[in-house]
């Protein structure tokens, strides 16, 4: 039976099969649907591809990336809690021989594929409370803060030029972040030469409630799929979108 500390992966062999979550504040688990709309549109490319899954948490889409052929998945993790996690879950499906939890990346063009849950400095001050009184438990963990909007985009500046210099010339990479931070990210990557396919939107079922009434209420994520640039090769997949 599954547990509200479990996903569920969503293709691929291993397709119905659950992995954990880190018992920590210091992750958030990407959505089953985005996760779904991720891999409809890329697993017939993951066949003896190799993909790194940044700021991984539970290792839930580099693990689905396995589940759907890819040779093999580097997982970018430095949280102890979610590296123990990310170890288990592979363990538990037996994933090792096709994985690597790393620290930090060397050498050049290595990955077809890169997934990024970057954090999205949520900018949240003092106690939140819901229309009937209960207080919204937001993100104010040490990962998602940053002094000022200087510091976030010096950090998102210098990740996201990091996978520019490991992403193959023909390789692509998904990011993933909601209107606190995905135009700042999405300039970002225009201005480091990444070229945009699409933007993919995620209607969330959980959305942050709507406080005060005073504007329209946040219930998406968006999803930025793109290449290492303009003269990059891709190929969207239009019979298992409409499966």
């Amino acid at each position: 039976m599954r547990t509200k500390n479990q996903l569920r992966i969503v293709s691929g062999y291993l397709s119905g099969q659950l992995i954990d979550t880190p018992k920590t504040s210091a992750t958030k688990p990407m959505g089953e649907r985005e996760r779904i709309a991720i891999f409809n549109q890329i697993r017939s490319h993951l066949p003896e591809a190799r993909v790194l899954d940044a700021f991984a948490g539970s290792g839930a889409l580099g693990i689905t990336a396995i589940s759907n052929g890819a040779n093999s998945v580097d997982f970018l993790e430095k949280n102890p809690e979610a590296i123990k996690t990310i170890s288990a879950n592979l363990k538990k499906h037996k994933c090792n021989e096709k994985a690597k939890i790393v620290k930090n990346i060397d050498g050049l063009s290595v990955y077809d594929l890169i997934f990024a849950d970057p954090p999205y400095f949520m900018r949240t001050q003092g106690v939140l409370k819901r229309p009937e009184g209960s207080e919204f438990n937001g993100c104010d963990d040490e990962w998602d803060s940053f002094k000022d909007n200087e510091s976030y985009v010096k950090f998102t500046h210098l990740w996201l030029e990091e996978c520019k210099r490991i992403l193959k010339n023909n390789g692509s990479i998904w990011v993933i972040g909601g209107m606190q931070c995905i135009y700042t990210i999405g300039g970002i990557m225009q201005d480091l030469g990444f070229w945009f396919i699409n933007d993919v939107i995620w209607q969330k079922s959980n959305p942050t409630p709507n406080f005060m009434g005073t504007r329209l209420n946040n219930s998406h994520e968006t999803l930025i799929w793109a290449c290492k640039d303009k003269k990059s090769k891709f190929t969207l997949c239009h019979t298992l979108l409409n499966n």
